[in-house]
């Protein structure tokens, strides 16, 4: 797949263009073939050159795997089907030493190392000498550790444990949870900090756990990537949500009618209810009237269709599909009516192209 044609397929930049069908001639759409026909903007209804979205896919594609930021790379990975967490290394060793030592790391890396190859006493003054920040980060996660000491059960240290593998794992959720306020900023400093081995080796320290112990005990559950500095959690970032769309501008690309707003799913339960009251006449297999509604959206709405389904349309007919228009058509006619008719359009034709959402709603 080219994740170039990929991400602005995605962003809504399509090709626009004239098909001739018999005799009709008709603007539709479709997926472009190389970036050179790309030429308009599905989301915004406009020519591309007219596009404010169009600048900022460029900006993401020049900046593609290089000093993105986290929104961008949320949206990349999310269309993309990759992992939403960051850019994946594998790490390929067992003990924690092997796997460090073996690569060039960044300076929160070399601490790790440091604080297990060298004694407490000699970590603190290693950080007095190259960052006084992070040893009061960890003073700090040590005496809030120590208050929470003084005044819990005994299972204090598994619960402190089991939050942290929690916090760096898909088990990051479950931290939603209300906690005590000393174990709230417990969580807060240990995610500021974005390491996983120095707040569990001060965790070890303060219970006179043993480390390499402990650590075997957990190191397949956490997600390892969370020990390099530059990883950071990426949310999962949605289209619409990137690009601050409207309700419904992407709904030609939704593929789960359930995970559409309510509102949504029932205007859809009557479009469905009106497919069905339609009967089927003569004048209705017209397909010159047909090509006349998208004529009209065209013209009053500058809306087109898509030419997977024109084509579809043209080369297969049958009743379903023909009373599918007749749904379309007298939405049309309804919204030509109404100040705010073009959004309604817009969606019922975008539910219309969409195969999937299409068979959910009409069942083919």
């Amino acid at each position: 797949m080219d994740e170039c044609l990929e991400i602005v397929y995605q962003a809504g930049f399509l090709y626009k263009h004239k098909e001739i069908y018999g005799n009709e001639e008709l603007e539709v759409l479709e997926r472009a073939k190389d970036l050179k026909r790309m030429n308009y903007s599905l989301f915004e209804n406009c020519e591309l050159n007219k596009s404010f979205l169009f600048y900022k896919v460029c900006e993401v594609l020049e900046k593609k795997n290089n000093q993105m930021d986290l929104l961008s790379t949320g949206w990349l990975n999310t269309i993309l089907g990759k992992k939403e967490k960051g850019i994946q290394k594998e790490l390929e060793f067992d003990d924690w030493d092997d796997c460090y030592l073996s690569y060039e790391y960044t300076f929160l890396s070399i601490v790790e190392v440091y604080c297990m190859t060298h004694t407490r006493k000699q970590l603190d003054v290693f950080l007095e000498d190259v960052s006084i920040e992070m040893l009061y980060q960890l003073q700090g996660i040590e005496l809030m550790i120590k208050e929470y000491q003084s005044h819990c059960k005994e299972i204090q240290y598994e619960n402190l444990k089991n939050i942290l593998v929690d916090l760096f794992s898909d088990g990051l959720h479950k931290v939603e949870m209300e906690y005590p306020e000393e174990v709230y900023e417990i969580i807060r400093n240990c995610l500021e900090l974005k390491s996983f081995i120095l707040p569990f080796y001060l965790l070890c320290f303060c219970y006179q756990k043993d480390f390499n112990k402990e650590w075997k005990a957990v190191k397949n559950l956490i997600d390892r990537n969370y020990l390099k500095e530059e990883i950071e959690i990426i949310p999962y970032i949605s289209t619409k949500d990137y690009f601050q769309l409207e309700e419904g501008k992407d709904l030609y690309y939704k593929e789960n009618i359930k995970e559409l707003p309510l509102g949504f799913q029932q205007y859809f339960k009557n479009l469905y209810e009106e497919y069905q009251k339609i009967s089927i006449t003569a004048s209705l297999y017209n397909k010159q009237r047909i090509f006349s509604i998208f004529k009209k959206m065209e013209i009053q709405y500058q809306l087109y269709p898509m030419k997977e389904f024109v084509d579809d349309f043209y080369l297969f007919c049958n009743k379903e599909k023909y009373c599918l228009m007749k749904v379309l058509e007298q939405v049309l006619d309804d919204c030509l009516k109404q100040e705010y008719g073009k959004a309604t359009v817009e969606i019922t034709l975008s539910l219309i192209m969409n195969q999937k959402l299409r068979l959910a709603v009409f069942g083919f």
